[in-house]
């Protein structure tokens, strides 16, 4: 079964269990990035349109992983949706890019 996410879409499992995928991407995108390359059911189906937004952390710091607890995330729990978040916080200019094989791979799921 695949997974389909948007970025409104809650993430059902995981670190990130119960957040948008919108929120983590723009909190942790490396986190979006891991799961495309190492869940084989795992799409975001508006990828390229998420990839324009900004990020607050382009490489979020391992540490915050290890404690395991999203909240620890400055920030994060702000907003309870992306559609909130994309409302109320003018996110900057740092981006996130995704590599040719991540987007293709992701692709070829939907």
């Amino acid at each position: 079964m695949r997974r389909r996410y948007n970025k409104n879409t809650k993430i059902d499992f995981g670190l990130y269990n119960g957040y948008d995928l919108g929120i983590v991407y723009v909190f942790d995108p490396g986190y979006i990035d891991w799961c495309i390359n190492n869940i084989d059911s795992f799409c975001v189906v508006d990828l390229t349109d998420l990839n324009k937004y900004s990020v607050i952390n382009p490489n979020l710091d391992v540490q915050y992983k290890m404690i395991g607890d999203p909240s620890a995330i400055n920030g994060i729990d702000i907003f309870d949706t992306f559609e909130e978040l994309e409302e109320n916080l003018n996110l900057g200019d740092k981006k996130y890019t995704f590599s040719k094989e991540t987007l293709n791979l992701n692709k070829n799921r939907i």
